[in-house]
């Protein structure tokens, strides 16, 4: 199971996404060598979208993404803390609306659930 970690620097929360998680694709690339040998690499596109459905989130880990999101706080998001725990990325929390609400299972009122909309910034 994948594992992930948004944090601020002071506050950290780690959490697994829900079923439907697809790892974005990568940026397009194109690499041209010139007559001297020299190569040159090219990035171009859009930064990296991570939607990320999660359930049975916390109150109080839910007040802090909220917290986040409100605040447009920049973040600093690991993808994989299983498999790659030093890869990570400046991201924002972007969803249009309030990130996370109840659970309606029976027996999982006090928890949350939806997607977390992570943009990547510079």
């Amino acid at each position: 199971m994948r594992v992930m970690k948004l944090t601020d620097g002071v506050t950290s929360i780690e959490f697994s996404p829900a079923k439907g998680f697809e790892v974005p694709e990568d940026r397009p690339r194109t690499a041209h060598k010139t007559l001297d040998g020299e190569l040159y690499i090219y990035e171009w596109g859009n930064k990296r979208k991570y939607v990320v459905p999660v359930t049975k989130i916390s109150r109080d880990d839910r007040d802090i993404f909220v917290g986040w999101w409100q605040n447009l706080t920049k973040l600093t998001f690991y993808p994989d803390l299983k498999y790659d725990p030093t890869d990570s990325i400046s991201v924002r929390i972007i969803n249009e609306e309030r990130p996370l609400q109840a659970m309606f299972d029976p027996g999982w009122e006090t928890y949350f659930e939806g997607e977390l909309i992570l943009r990547e910034v510079s």
